[in-house]
Formats: structure tokens, sequence, C-alpha cells
């Protein structure tokens, strides 16, 4: 039966002192005057008012839907859908609402790495370098060329790998060379490679280093005809063309993005302006505080603007597998390898390349179908990308040290960012907390804003909204830390996790009790793993005799016989999945879809009026509450209802409007590597340079800031580990610990520090520095530097029958051996080498002119 408040204030009002007495409420109250006349307490609202809503006039509700309603419709149909997916994208939008939280922290981690690669790209060239279309020099080559090849990462950072693929360092060196070599000599199409991985000789060819080779001597390889090989250059032409394809066919949307985020900023302007206008109608507030919970949805939605997805993406991967196959396939022909590894000048780097393509090799024929489903937009749960490993790598290992114009030594550049130190694919960075940190921020600030509105609305107490929007907001949070702690459990690599285990363990052998007590965790835990695995076999086997004794019972035998087929091929597929898998299947997406029907539920509960009752009204949740006002149900007459209502707004549009703000930032910051046009790409570079320089002591601040907290962090660390005995790494460092130093394979006084090194942006020019394993360039022309007097390049076999080019320096001028340049004499090094002379070095400014790079 349905209430009427309205006649049911009234009744009360004329009841008399008896009934009052009966039904009235003697408890406290709070923020509203005491008066036992006007306030009842829920129990005596049953018995007079009855159990039914007050449900509210079609006014109300009509209002309702065109405020609020619509907006939020008209946004999450702009959602980045994929066409012909049905339950993908059920499952996709029961994510996005569902659990917010995750969904925003990994688009903006998305954003984050696509940030870092449109920085690089600016940083590559002076600030002043101007692109034109109808004039481009070869330095504007090198600088769209690279463009491309960071836009390319970015593409692939969309799509997630196999699992194999992921965990293979070969795969990361792999893709360094998709993207960043140029000297590379693809296969034609329909070409089989030769050799299949053939360890091979390494001979330079004549010319090489500005010397002559010697006589050709046994396993030196031969190069036949190039009928097999693409021209030279062809890797960066079809890097081009993919990119300019991708660009082209890049979502657009941005003008239907804006008008719905328009649509909905509008109708939360409006909200206020009515909640405010009309100070004290309960109505407006609670419709108000339903548009600050939705904050976070506009947000979202314009997110998938910056992190956007392609057309197609099941042919953008396609096309991304074939590119990254072709050069597979090529790395594994001996010719192209060799004539690959012979473009490379220096001979410390000719070797670091040898030992990565021989890596490469070792995997190559597992490395097929490297690309497995996309990703972008949070669809994929535990997806981390392939960009921020190569990214972080190269940051660290060239471009932090050059700085601006980075590219100016194209070819040393390529060279450094095909070697780096590749360390996988998979692992975790505690630098994504501050997007998780931001998501949750967002999303919690959205929910506060929507309960402290709901709260603070007499009667003040937790009730059916403000409760309704702390369930979801929690839930949220609980999906949120879940999926990072079993990412984290069960999938990324934690080497600063094994190390610090290790340090604990060596600090708890000092004391017995800690000893102990770890022996009994360590066998708590695998009793544990092992009951746990005993009683999940035996459940599945009872479950599964139960129901086939059901089926042949009950049912026909060919009706049986296809039930137990069906459950045979479950379970075969149950037991080939993953942890994770197992664990997405059943809590994540249940417990997703769930908190999204609960979202669902909570807007149409406060368009209908179903939160008009009793119970929902004397807000009985939290204890505070239990009593209704028949002054202040409807319309709120409390000093304290503007100062609340103000609070609660301010925290969600704030939120709201910072977050799209950064979104708005980050999507200009971006467009320069994104726009196919090569002049509004030069345009909106020029206007992202200006912007960052009027930016950038913002930005130092904030570095100096986030340096102080990592230096607080070090600083603790250390004291912790003095306190209990250990050793600190400067300590290890200096040579204090050598039996660490032994351990980890260096010696003490090469004990390295290992320290994160991040790009900062600048409108300086880098200075010409040294970079570890190349000599410093001359400063006269065809001028040797010291390093190069005497130094002839050997090619020597090391211990493992392999090749590699040395120079003969200290560590052979033990050998009794006679070398003189353009000799040819393949003695014995202590049994362990041979050593074939190839020549004097010629000047590094006469090397660095030879080659295009690598």
């Amino acid at each position: 039966m349905r209430t009427n408040f309205t006649q049911c204030a009234a009744d009360y009002a004329k009841a008399d002192a008896s009934t009052i007495a009966l039904y009235g409420w003697t408890g406290n109250v709070v923020q509203i005057p005491k008066n036992e006349t006007t306030q009842i307490s829920t129990w005596g609202c049953h018995q007079i008012c009855g159990s039914g809503n007050d449900w509210y006039e079609w006014s109300q509700v009509s209002n309702t839907i065109t405020t609020w309603v619509l907006p939020v419709v008209g946004i999450i149909l702009q959602a980045p859908f994929v066409s012909n997916a049905f339950w993908e994208t059920v499952f996709s939008l029961s994510r996005w609402l569902g659990s917010p939280m995750a969904s925003l922290a990994y688009i903006f981690w998305n954003i984050k790495v696509s940030g870092k690669c449109a920085l690089l790209v600016d940083l590559a060239v002076p600030y002043d370098h101007k692109v034109t279309d109808g004039r481009v020099t070869d330095s504007d080559q090198n600088f769209l060329s690279i463009r491309d090849s960071f836009y390319l990462l970015m593409t692939m950072n969309q799509f997630t790998m196999r699992p194999l693929v992921r965990e293979k360092k070969g795969a990361e060196a792999l893709l360094r060379v998709v993207l960043f070599s140029k000297d590379l000599r693809l296969l034609r199409p329909g070409k089989e490679p030769q050799g299949r991985f053939a360890p091979a000789l390494f001979d330079v060819v004549p010319g090489q280093f500005g010397v002559r080779t010697p006589a050709p001597v046994a396993n030196t390889i031969t190069f036949g005809p190039d009928d097999n090989l693409e021209p030279e250059g062809e890797l960066n032409r079809l890097r081009q063309g993919l990119a300019q394809k991708f660009r082209d066919g890049r979502k657009r949307g941005v003008v239907p993005v804006f008008i719905s985020t328009l649509w909905f900023l509008f109708a939360l302007a409006l909200s206020i302006q009515s909640a405010f206008g009309y100070l004290g109608s309960n109505a407006q507030a609670h419709d108000l505080a339903l548009g600050c919970l939705l904050s976070w949805l506009p947000v979202l939605i314009l997110s998938s603007i910056v992190d956007r997805n392609p057309v197609a993406a099941d042919a953008t991967r396609k096309k991304l597998n074939h590119l990254v196959d072709r050069v597979r396939q090529s790395l594994m022909d001996d010719t192209i390898r060799e004539r690959y590894l012979r473009s490379i000048a220096d001979f410390d780097q000719h070797n670091k390349m040898r030992e990565s393509v021989e890596d490469i090799g070792e995997v190559c024929q597992s490395l097929g179908n490297f690309f497995d489903r996309f990703a972008g937009q949070a669809r994929r749960r535990w997806h981390y990308g392939a960009a921020h490993p190569i990214l972080s790598d190269i940051e660290s290992a060239y471009i932090a040290e050059q700085g601006r114009n980075w590219l100016a030594n194209e070819e040393q550049a390529r060279n450094k960012l095909v070697l780096g130190e590749p360390e996988g694919l998979d692992w975790l960075d505690p630098r994504e907390l501050w997007q998780v940190l931001s998501a949750v921020m967002i999303v919690g600030g959205s929910c506060l804003g929507a309960f402290v509105l709901s709260y603070y609305t007499p009667t003040v107490g937790l009730g059916c909204r403000s409760g309704g929007y702390t369930i979801f907001g929690s839930m949220a949070f609980i999906l949120l830390s879940l999926e990072i702690v079993s990412w984290w459990v069960f999938d990324a690599s934690k080497p600063g996790v094994k190390r610090i285990g290790e340090e604990v363990r060596k600090m708890s052998a000092s004391h017995p009790s800690y000893l102990a007590w770890e022996k009994r965790v360590t066998a708590w835990y695998n009793s544990a793993h092992e009951n746990a695995a005993s009683f999940d076999t035996k459940a599945t086997t009872i479950t599964r005799h139960g129901l086939e004794f059901v089926l042949d019972t009950l049912a026909s035998q060919d009706y049986a016989d296809g039930v137990k087929k069906a459950l045979r091929a479950m379970r075969e597929k149950w037991q080939d999945m993953k942890a994770q898998d197992r664990l997405d299947c059943c809590f994540f997406k249940p417990v997703e879809t769930i908190n999204a029907v609960w979202l669902v539920y909570i807007t149409i509960a406060q368009t209908s009026g179903a939160y008009r009752n009793c119970d929902c009204m004397s807000s009985l949740w939290g204890g505070a509450g239990g009593y209704i006002d028949w002054n202040n149900y409807d319309t709120a007459t409390s000093s304290y209802v503007h100062i609340y209502w103000t609070t609660g707004t301010v925290i969600a549009s704030t939120t709201m409007t910072a977050a799209m703000l950064y979104l708005m930032l980050e999507w200009c910051l971006q467009s320069h590597i994104n726009t196919a046009s090569i002049e509004d790409a030069a345009t909106g570079l020029q206007r992202t340079r200006c912007f960052r320089w009027i930016t950038s002591p913002y930005r130092m601040f904030v570095h100096v800031m986030i340096e102080g907290a990592y230096s607080a962090r070090l600083w603790a660390y250390k004291m912790i580990k003095r306190m209990f005995g250990g050793k600190t790494k400067d300590a290890r460092r200096a040579g204090q610990d050598p039996e660490a130093a032994s351990r980890a394979g260096r010696t003490p006084e090469a004990a390295p520090r290992a320290g994160r090194r991040s790009v900062r942006w600048t409108s300086e020019n880098g200075r010409n520095k040294t970079i570890v394993g190349q000599p410093a360039t001359s400063t006269r022309h065809n001028e040797e530097t010291p390093s190069e007097v005497g130094q002839p390049l050997i090619t020597v076999r090391d211990v493992h029958g392999r090749p590699m080019a040395i120079r003969a320096g200290d560590d052979y001028s033990r050998s009794s051996v006679s070398i003189s340049p353009g000799a040819s004499r393949a003695p014995s090094i202590e049994g362990r080498a041979s050593l074939q002379v190839v020549g004097q070095r010629a000047p590094c400014e006469r090397q660095a002119s030879q080659g295009g790079g690598v």
C-alpha cells in the first residue's frame, strides 16, 4: 500500500498526548531542536503511516529523468564500445560501471605512458626545430621516423601479449628492433629464412672501420645476391606507412563526447542552482547527490578520448603482428643477421648487439602471434602493456642523460634505443601507484560529496541513500585493491621484493625467534596449500558424481550424455585456466556486475522515490537516526544544511573539474604525436612547447617534492637496515660487503647504484655527453682519439664458441702473440680463444659518418 507522508504528518499533528507518548521519539536528535510533538519514531511511523513507499509524482520523476538520467545515458553511449561483440560489450560496461576505480587506474596509466612517448618525441629535436610538409630535411626525416616509432609503441601498448611471449626477455629485445632499427634488411614476403639461427663466424666487410679485410677463412659467411631481401630502409618505410594508417583509422568522436559531457555539466549546474535556490528542499538535495555520485562517469568517458582505441582493433592487431613477424623471420636468417651486425660501427655496441640478437634468436620460434587481444580502456584485467618497460629503459640508458636534442646523433641514439638493458615486459613499477591514487581520489571524491549531501540532510545519519553510496564506493575500492594484489601475487615479476625478502631472511638468521617464526609460517602455508588442493579435488569429484547420478536417474540417456559431455568440456577448460583467469571468472566479473547493478538500482530508486519510506527516511543504518521530524522530512530548516550541502558539492565538483582539466591537458599535449597531418602536428608541437615552458616552474616544484619523498624513503630504509645490522647499498658500493658484490657477479668497487632516471622537459639542448661504451668524439677532422691509437680490432671466440669483436688491449696484453694491423693470425690465448686481426680502427669522426643508424 502506498504511503502518503503529507497526510501522515497532518494526522500526527492532530494526535493527542497519549498517541504522542506512544509513538513519539524520546531519544537524542542531531542538528535540529528536540520537539516530541513533531518527531516520531520509526516504529511509530510504521504504525501510523504504513510500510509502503511515498512515490514521487510524475512531475518530479520526469524532472530527474531529464536532468540526470538522459545525460548519463548519453554519456554512457559515447563509451568506446567494440562492434559485433555483445558479451564483450556487456562485461566492459559492467567493469566500467562496477569497478570505476580500477578502470580509471588502467586508463590513467595508459595515458601516462602515451604522454611519456609524446614527451620523448618532443625532446628528440631542438626547442626551435620546425617541420614543414613541403621542405623536409634529413633531420626532419629522422624526427618523423622516430615520431612514428613511438606512435606504434603507443598502439602496441593497447594490446595484450601471449603469456609465453610476455615472460621472455627476448620479446622486449625483438620489439626494440621492430620499433627503432633502420638498417635491418627484411626478407621478401614468401621467402624462408636460411640457417634458422645457426651461429656463424663474424667477419668485417671491406671498408668497415676504415681497414681492409683479410682473405676469407673457414666459416666466414659469403653474402649471395639480394634477391631474397627487401631494399634498404624497407623496415622504416613499413613503420611509417603503418603509423599513417593507424592515425587515419584512429577513432575520432571527440565532438560527440564533448557535447555529452557539456550536457552533463549543464545538468549539474541546474541541479546546484535548484538545490541552493530552493535551499532546504530535500528532493533537490538528493537529486544533486545523485549527480555528485555519477560525476566520475564523464571523466571516464573523456579519458577514452586520450586513450583512444582504433576503429578496427582486430585488424590493427593483425597488422602489428605481421610487422613483428617480418622482423622476427628476418632475424632468423644468418645472412640478414650478419649484415645487420656489421652495420654497427662501435665495437662495444657490436658485441652487445650480437648478444641481443642471439637472445632474440633463441626464442624466435615461440614469438609468433605476438599480440593477443585488444585491452585498451581497461577492457582486460591485469593489463600492463609493452610500452612502459621499453620507455623506462631507454629513458634511463640514454635519453635522460642526453636531454633535449637526443636524436642529434641518430646512429648513436638508435643503437642505444635498440640495445638498452631489457628486463622483460612484465614487472611492477611503483610509479603506477600515482595513477591508482588519482583514480581513488576521483571516484572517492564523487562518492564522498554525494555521501555528505545525503548524510546531513535530515534525518541526519546513515540511511538508504548515504549507505548505498558507501557500499558502492567501498566495493569499487575493494575490487581495485584485490585486483592489484592478485596481479602482484600471480603475474608481476618482483625483483625488489625478492631482494628485500633475502635481506630480511639474512637479518632474521641472527634472531632465533624470527627464524622459528618463519619456519612455522612456512609449514602452515604448505599445509594450508595441500589441504586446499585436496579439498578442491574432493569437492569437484563429489559434485561431478552427484550430478551424474541425478542425470542418470531423472533424465533420458541421450540428454544425460550431452550434459556429461558439456560438463567434461567445462572441467577441461577449467583445468587449463590459470589462477588469475579462475579468479576473474568466479569473483571479479560477478562482483563487478553486482556493483554495477547496485549503481543502477540507486539511480532508479532516487528517480522513482523508492527511498521515501519509514526506514530510509529515519536513517537507521548507522544508529544515529531512528526518527522522523515532520518539520524537516520534506524541507530542511536546520542552519547547518547550507554548510554541509556546500561542502559536499565542492568536494565532488572539484575532483571532477580537476580530472577533466588534466585529461584535456593531456589530450592537447599528446596531439602532435597522434595527428596525421605533418603541418598540424608541427603547429601543435610548438604550442605544446610554449605551454610546457610557461608551466616549467610548477613541474620543477612537483619534481623536487617527489624526489624529496623518494630520498626520505631511502633514508628510512637505510636506518632500519642499520638498526637490524644489515648493510646498505652505499656500504656495498664502497666495497665494505665483498661477499654481496661477489654474489651479484661484480667486484666491490664496480657495484653500481640501482637508481631510477627520469627525463625532464627542458627548452635547452643537451650537452654533448660521452656515452659509456663509446670513445669521445674528436674535435678536429680526422683526428684520432687517444683510445683509438694502436688499438686494432680483432675477432675472438668466447668459451661457448661464439665470435665477438674486441680491441687488443690490456686484457690480452699478457699473450705473447704479435699482432700487427692488417695481419691475419689465429693463435691460442690461454687455450680459450682464437684471434683474427682485422686492422686499425678508423678515427671516431670518420666512423660516425658511416651508415644511417641501426
